[in-house]
């Protein structure tokens, strides 16, 4: 008698309206970003692909709004993303605008448009979507505004993962935050310079990858043959 193993990947999300057959899921992750997921590459050592923990991480370049959910599904197809990925997706800090009630309101509708497109673009593909959610600036340039439109955005991607199946949140904005709503100084290039410095992407890595584990862990089946 044969023992042939089998891997899988399956999913221990808890608050979720429900979840994608993730049992083929190969471990390869497609990280849509900008310069923020561009350094975060640059802190695991390689511009591109990356494997880390079990992961295959693939880095997905996006344009600037309002070309990022173009760019978005050139890099889905370009990687032939199927029912066997996850898709990574966050806007950049800049995305998000806070000079006045008025800006920060039609913004926040954006941005929600566009996660809302991306995540109809991964779900036709059979795939899993999570959303970083929005990412704190310096203070120099946080208004009452963009803390509202952080808040705002954050606790509807909540709701978005609650009602939806295959959607989930990572939260980076409570990793970065200080007591004030501003990124913390100690994680950024610089006051004037809302960019990552490699402390910040430390701390981001050791919520990310538990995150990783604890939805979507490795299980080992062996399947007696023959």
């Amino acid at each position: 008698m044969l023992i042939l193993p089998l891997i899988l990947m399956v999913s221990l999300g808890g608050c979720h309206k429900g979840d994608n057959n993730t049992a083929g899921f190969s471990g390869k992750i497609l990280m849509l970003g900008r310069s923020v997921m561009g350094g975060w590459f640059e802190h695991w050592g390689d511009y591109s692909h990356v494997q880390k923990d079990g992961y295959d991480l693939y880095y997905g370049e996006m344009q600037s709004p309002p070309a990022i959910v173009n760019s978005a599904i050139s890099r889905m197809d370009s990687q032939g993303v199927d029912s066997k990925w996850i898709v990574f997706f966050k806007l950049c800090f800049v995305d998000f605008y806070g000079g006045s009630q008025q800006e920060a309101q039609e913004n926040l509708a954006r941005n929600k448009e566009y996660v809302r497109e991306v995540y109809e673009q991964v779900k036709s593909r059979g795939a899993i979507l999570i959303v970083g959610n929005a990412l704190p600036q310096v203070c120099e340039y946080t208004t009452s505004y963009l803390k509202w439109n952080h808040s705002q955005y954050n606790a509807w991607l909540e709701e978005m993962a609650r009602e939806n199946e295959g959607f989930y949140v990572f939260d980076m904005y409570s990793v970065l935050v200080n007591s004030k709503g501003c990124l913390r100084s100690d994680y950024s290039v610089s006051p004037y310079d809302s960019h990552l410095n490699d402390k910040a992407y430390s701390a981001l890595d050791a919520k990310f990858f538990p995150f990783l584990k604890n939805n979507f862990k490795v299980v080992s089946i062996h399947i007696p043959g023959f």
